[in-house]
């Protein structure tokens, strides 16, 4: 497959990983043992990946396109075609690593999205709608 010809083919087999099927626990497992979540989608519907990420504190490369930008306004953003630019964030958290106030404000700035806030929202409009 594409993915794993591109791994093979930079040299990257000892730091890639590509993972599927994976249960919650698994999943919050990887993130947990990784260091950082490139998510530089240029067409997503929603990027669930970036909140989960941001929620426990994993610094962020992410695409500088909506939603992904507004989603994780706190992360690093690139042009998903630009290699230059991809290649500077990941030296750039490589070198100096990431603020633990940006990781704090990325991790309060996904609150929002938990189940509780989304209910309480909708209970607000309903309510207000009556």
């Amino acid at each position: 497959n594409r993915i794993a010809t591109l791994i093979q083919e930079y040299q990257i087999e000892q730091r890639t990983r590509v993972c599927s099927n994976l249960s919650p626990e698994e999943l919050v497992e990887e993130y947990l043992n990784s260091d950082v979540l490139f998510f530089a989608s240029t067409a997503e519907g929603f990027g669930l990946p970036l909140i989960e990420a941001q929620a426990i504190g994993l610094p962020v490369i992410t695409s500088n396109r909506a939603p992904m930008n507004t989603i994780a306004s706190k992360a690093i953003h690139v042009d998903p075609h630009q290699t230059e630019q991809i290649e500077q964030a990941v030296k750039r958290i490589i070198d100096h690593g990431v603020a633990v106030t940006d990781l704090k404000a990325a991790r309060d700035s996904v609150t929002h999205y938990q189940v509780a806030a989304i209910a309480a929202d909708y209970t607000a409009l309903y309510l207000a709608e009556t």
